[in-house]
């Protein structure tokens, strides 16, 4: 009996179909053995098999495969179709309708940059259900966010940075609403009303008033209804399954409270974590530690609520991992045989900074960490899925290899990956390059430590690293042409062709480990100096890549093509570590003029200044591309709307990586949400171009 297959499907460029199915001929579900489809013409396809006619009920579904990267779309987004033979045909024509795989728009914004007109000069928590119906009218499925953690250290302004939490667990009390802890008296809620008021009309976030604020109302509620509180229900169940974080973080916030300082050595008797001293001590101390109970109990109740009301809209909340932790953080004090305390982490140089990025994170002891599978990022991951159903890895290159650096240096030149594969002595002698210790491992300038060609491993003896970037050293400038040659094959093998397999299964392990263990939908934030064998093992485990039209992952291109991005990605026009749209086209005209000719295909002048219409040819880009997600920073839409736009571009932009000092996280949306709602036009205008890319 001939089986003829039949469906319309416009391919991109570089894409193919084949059919799929748990019989021998469809491949055995393998899609190695899957057979391809032929194409007719005009998108149709077809493909014709023999089978018996006894043939029994069997599973199918068509795949399609993009030669360029090897990308199965199918596995996670086309659901089977089932076929039972008709024993009466000799032939049978199946026709079946092609099912397109979901397509998503989202908005991102900071917890803390949202504004709405009962706020205490800050985002909260529950903010985000008014932001959801906002995101509902526009025909957005996704709200992005930074991250939420506790970041409280020193408080001051410098605890603004939401990479550096004290716990990966704890959330921010900085986010919690005060009216819905409890009940004010009419004078208690006069006098609230009249500080939101006052702190809620500023431009930006004063974060010291903020956080002096919320601690007032905080405790004012803990001394009236904590008692109340650790008697019910809810209490009792959050305590019990968060138990494990919940007391040593509360314990550790007490403790840094007395000593005046997160800095865990300095705290005598505790300075090294022991469970049993640390709960004796605090059960004659109780109220000290309660009181974090007590405050992480209403965080949790209330981005619960608020995720549940955005999910009962169909809309996604997308939190956001950092890569690293805090120094001296309760993780570190309760957990420190899962790092390397004696060096910290960062970035490579890129787009930007030119010097690299110092995190000041140590670097995590991966060989520990995976003697029980990983079981540290299994359980920050399953609490992240009490709040959110979609997660970004932040930096996710450094599940392959982190850039590691001493502790005194002041930028990130002197760098190294870790886990690398250093050149011995005998290797480098064997390219051709005698190693002279004090000419290319030592300062080459006096004072500048910087001006080093090789580094020299921690780990193993005469083991070197070539320092990135060494090309822009005088050093470098000097030697001989011949000297030059051999130093460029030893650089480009090391940073380009060296590590693609050791890194390859390095990241796979982890990576898989951890994408096995959550729900959640993973996305990757790849970013930066890739190594090559990263698409590939995020292909593989089909987590979602970041596109940035303007910072492409390729080398070789200047932009993006937005047309041709593969289905596993999240594309979008800004980060919150760069400029928005509008920032961005005024930062260089060339480079504004040859994205306008090139890229939006205009003619005559270049404007100087992002136009709306530019904006919005840009926001159509991202919508009509292949991309799983579209996600725009609310800046960025706002960019479309010369009267909502707020005035001064460069304002908008969160967060500059460039600057180690800058670390002050300030940003407020300038409209409310509550107004936000009432422009009905421009709500309707995104609305509309989201339905018309497919994107609903």
């Amino acid at each position: 009996m001939k089986i003829i297959f039949h469906i319309n499907y416009r391919t991109e460029f570089g894409q193919t179909l084949k059919i799929v199915g748990d019989h021998a001929k469809l491949g055995k579900n393998g899609l190695v053995k899957a057979p391809y489809m032929f194409h007719t013409g005009d998108g149709n396809w077809t493909l014709t098999i023999d089978l018996p006619k006894t043939t029994k009920p069997f599973a199918y579904r068509y795949v399609v495969i993009d030669e360029r990267t090897g990308a199965d779309w199918s596995e996670l987004y086309y659901p089977d179709r089932v076929l039972t033979l008709d024993k009466n045909q000799d032939d049978m024509q199946i026709f079946d309708q092609w099912r397109m795989p979901f397509r998503g728009s989202g908005v991102a914004i900071p917890v803390f940059s949202i504004r709405t007109e009962k706020g205490l000069g800050v985002g909260e928590f529950s903010d985000i259900k008014i932001l959801a119906d906002w995101a509902e009218v526009c025909g957005l499925k996704l709200i992005q966010i930074l991250p939420v953690n506790d970041t409280t250290r020193n408080f001051t302004w410098t605890d603004s940075y939401p990479y550096n939490a004290i716990s990966v667990f704890a959330l921010h009390p900085m986010y919690l609403n005060i009216e819905g802890m409890g009940k004010f008296t009419k004078k208690e809620l006069s006098e609230y009303q009249d500080l939101c008021k006052k702190l809620n009309t500023l431009p930006a976030i004063d974060y010291d008033a903020v956080m002096d604020a919320k601690w007032k109302y905080i405790r004012h509620f803990f001394k009236k209804d904590a008692e109340k509180t650790f008697e019910t229900k809810g209490y009792k169940d959050f305590f019990k399954k968060n138990a494990d974080w919940l007391v040593p973080y509360a314990a550790f916030c007490a403790l840094r409270d007395r000593y005046k300082t997160p800095d865990f050595p300095k705290w005598k008797e505790f300075s090294t974590y022991d469970e049993k001293a640390v709960n004796a001590h605090f059960r004659k101390h109780f109220d000290e530690v309660s009181l974090h109970y007590f405050v992480q109990y209403h965080l949790h109740v209330q981005l619960s609520e608020a995720s549940k009301y955005a999910l009962d809209k169909g809309i996604r909340v997308k939190g956001d991992i950092p890569i690293g932790v805090y120094r001296y953080s309760v993780d570190t004090w309760t957990e420190p045989h899962l790092y390397h305390m004696n060096c910290q982490v960062g970035a490579p140089p890129d787009a930007f900074s030119t010097t690299g990025q110092i995190w000041g994170f140590p670097a995590y002891n991966w060989d520990e960490m995976a003697k029980d599978n990983y079981a540290w990022w299994t359980r920050r991951l399953k609490k992240m899925e009490d709040y959110f159903q979609v997660f970004r890895i932040d930096h996710i290159l450094g599940f392959f290899r982190i850039f590691q650096m001493p502790l005194n240096v002041k930028d990130g030149l002197l760098g190294v990956f870790s886990p690398a594969l250093p050149f011995s002595v005998e290797e480098l002698n064997h390219r051709g390059m005698w190693l002279d210790y004090d000419r290319l491992c030592k300062p080459y300038i006096d004072g500048d430590v910087n001006e080093v060609l090789f580094i020299e491993d921690t780990a193993q003896k005469d083991h070197f690293h070539p320092r990135i970037t060494f090309h822009s050293t005088r050093s470098y400038q000097d030697l001989d042409d011949h000297s030059k040659h051999v130093l460029n094959e030893i650089y480009n093998d090391y940073f380009y062709r060296r590590h693609n397999r050791f890194w390859h299964d390095i990241g796979l392990k982890k990576l898989r480990s951890l994408k096995d263990s959550t729900t959640m939908l993973v996305c990757g934030e790849d970013l930066g100096m890739v190594p090559d064998c990263v698409p590939g093992v995020m292909s593989e485990l089909k987590i979602p890549s970041l596109i940035i039209q303007r910072m492409p992952n390729d080398p070789k291109v200047k932009f993006a093509d937005l047309a041709h991005t593969p289905y596993l990605s999240v594309c979008s026009p800004s980060s919150h570590d760069m400029s928005g749209i509008r920032g961005w086209w005024e930062e260089s005209i060339d480079t504004s003029r040859d994205f306008y000719y090139n890229e939006l295909k205009q003619h005559g002048e270049c404007p100087m200044f992002c136009e709306p219409w530019i904006a919005q040819l840009i926001i159509e880009q991202h919508l009509n591309s292949p991309s799983l997600w579209a996600v725009f920073p609310i800046q960025d839409l706002l960019a479309m709307n010369r009267e909502l736009r707020f005035y001064d571009p460069q304002a908008e932009q969160i967060n500059i990586p460039a600057n180690n000092d800058k670390h002050y996280w300030r940003y407020r949306f300038h409209h409310t949400i509550e107004d936000m709602m009432k422009f009905d036009e421009f709500n309707q205008k995104i609305a509309g171009l989201v339905k018309k890319s497919g994107r609903f």
